[in-house]
């Protein structure tokens, strides 16, 4: 696992260009077996979490660092986002999960634009609702709670 901890590090410190680079050469490597795998829900599935009362929250379209946008091009993938949830009959949430983790003071001020009353981050944190837009996030699952925090 502490291998797994150093690549992400040294792959979060990368530009956005070179992640990708080094994802294409990872990508050859992973087995044809392994690539028929679905990590994802499809529209049907997220129609029925929904139907469920459950609510789906924009994370960003095309899931790039939000840091390493200009406010133009992370508004347009956050409204890109919003928008592939209502046409697909979801009413997004109105909390925010920065992608990675990444947020600075220009993505806080994109946010209070678009239809959000809080966003997530990575940090862990106890102290809820005096910064809505930098609430920290309760570890539920091993991959948070039980290793070091990456971000």
């Amino acid at each position: 696992m502490e291998a797994l901890d150093r690549l992400l590090r040294y792959l979060f410190g990368l530009s956005f260009r070179s992640r990708l680079v080094v994802s294409q050469e990872l990508d050859r490597l992973v087995p044809e077996s392994f690539r028929k795998l679905r990590y994802f829900l499809t529209w049907g599935e997220v129609g029925e979490i929904v139907a469920d009362r459950f609510s789906i929250g924009s994370h960003t379209h095309r899931h790039h660092l939000s840091t390493e946008l200009s406010t133009e091009d992370l508004r347009a993938d956050i409204e890109d986002s919003l928008e592939t949830l209502s046409n697909k009959g979801v009413i997004p949430s109105s909390v925010f999960c920065y992608p990675g983790g990444r947020f600075n003071e220009a993505t806080q001020q994109v946010l209070t634009t678009l239809p959000f009353k809080a966003a997530v981050t990575v940090h862990r944190s106890s102290d809820r609702g005096k910064q809505p837009l930098l609430i920290g996030r309760t570890g539920m699952h091993e991959d948070i709670s039980s290793t070091r925090s990456l971000f």
